[in-house]
């Protein structure tokens, strides 16, 4: 097993930047694309892109919108 991405913390910190120092929000969700890119969506209406190491957001939601039922990955 090997952490990919994720710093354990739930306070928002660490994107755009190393994935490993990233925190991932609160209840993240993992999906890894065929090219082996890893999508994490959190609690959040947040969709998080891990690509070669680093992570970046690539869709913040409105306030009143939560990821399951706004976002398809």
């Amino acid at each position: 097993m090997e952490l990919v991405a994720g710093d354990g913390s739930d306070d928002g910190a660490g994107r755009p930047g190393p994935a490993t120092e990233a925190s991932l929000g609160s209840n993240p969700h993992v999906a890894v694309a065929p090219n082996g890119d890893l999508y994490v969506i959190s609690g959040a209406p947040l969709v998080m892109l891990v690509r070669g190491g680093s992570i970046e957001d690539i869709y913040t939601g409105a306030a009143d919108e939560f990821a399951f039922g706004g976002v398809a990955v």
